[in-house]
């Protein structure tokens, strides 16, 4: 594409994808930290987790910051993380190895060179296990959700979680707009390779 469309912008060009789109989002964001300014995963299960474990245990880049969202009525019960959805197809997040997404935030936790969590904690997210720093209610679209960020020393969001009330495993047209107000922010400086942040 960048061939085709030379006026393509290299430094701003960002992943998402839905359900196993969104596991392929998490795994290529890491293995091509150099072509994705950042990457977003939507209502995606955790189809990828061992090699994007793997790629995170030998990750030597750049920083890549990275947004998962989901709905917190999903059938396959990627939220709360413990399995404890009573929306979710029965015990399928216990049956299938693919369901689990936590491993997806300790990856990015490694890639992005913060505290990994060792497993979740409810009480601290409801949803997603882990101490999150501006966890707030926002609202997308017409529906309420829960969102926070992971960030590192200097204060800079590396990881935004984000769980809407309400929703099941599908496209939600407002999401858009959210990521792309997630993306708007990053940049990928070419020549360095380095993650670029702007207000």
């Amino acid at each position: 594409l960048k061939k085709t469309y030379p006026q393509i912008d290299s430094s701003r060009i960002y992943l998402t994808g839905l359900s196993a789109g969104g596991s392929k989002t998490a795994l290529w964001g890491a293995k091509h930290p150099d072509v994705f300014a950042a990457a977003a995963s939507v209502s995606a299960p955790g189809i990828d987790k061992e090699e994007l474990t793997e790629t995170a245990n030998n990750y030597s880049a750049a920083d890549l910051p990275y947004l998962y969202i989901v709905g917190d009525h999903d059938f396959f019960q990627m939220v709360p993380v413990d399995g404890s959805s009573p929306y979710g197809m029965p015990n399928i997040f216990f049956e299938d190895p693919n369901v689990s997404m936590f491993e997806f935030i300790q990856a990015y936790q490694k890639i992005n060179q913060l505290p990994v969590s060792d497993k979740p904690d409810l009480n601290l997210n409801p949803y997603f296990g882990i101490e999150l720093e501006n966890q707030d209610l926002v609202q997308i679209g017409k529906k309420e959700a829960l969102a926070g960020s992971l960030v590192n020393d200097d204060g800079r969001e590396l990881i935004h979680l984000v769980t809407i009330k309400d929703l099941a495993h599908w496209n939600y047209r407002p999401e858009a707009d959210y990521i792309w107000e997630f993306f708007s922010h990053y940049s990928r400086d070419v020549k360095n390779g380095e993650s670029v942040y702007s207000e």
